[in-house]
């Protein structure tokens, strides 16, 4: 499973966090300004990338309140997630 480095420290606060670190290995991206934390019972992989300095909560947030995220998603996603009224405030 891939997730952030700003995601990491709250992995053991998901729902079946047991099952799922028994289930996966992670792959940790860097996150420019995070830090990485070990955490026992979670088998990960760290890389670094050029990753964008915006987290998808920050993306799905942005898209919820109209703004433009073409910078940061092809215009196939973005025309995408228009179309399936994803992320769309109710």
């Amino acid at each position: 499973m891939i997730v952030g480095s700003d995601v990491l420290s709250s992995l053991p606060k998901w729902r079946s966090f047991d099952e799922l670190a028994r289930l996966v290995d992670f792959l940790v991206v860097k996150r420019p300004g995070s830090t990485i934390e070990e955490i026992p019972e979670v088998r990960a992989t760290t890389i670094d990338i050029d990753a964008l300095d915006i987290s998808a909560t920050e993306l799905r947030q942005a898209i919820a309140d109209g703004a433009d995220v073409d910078e940061f998603i092809s215009p196939l996603v973005v025309g995408y997630i228009e179309e399936k009224g994803l992320y769309a405030r109710a």
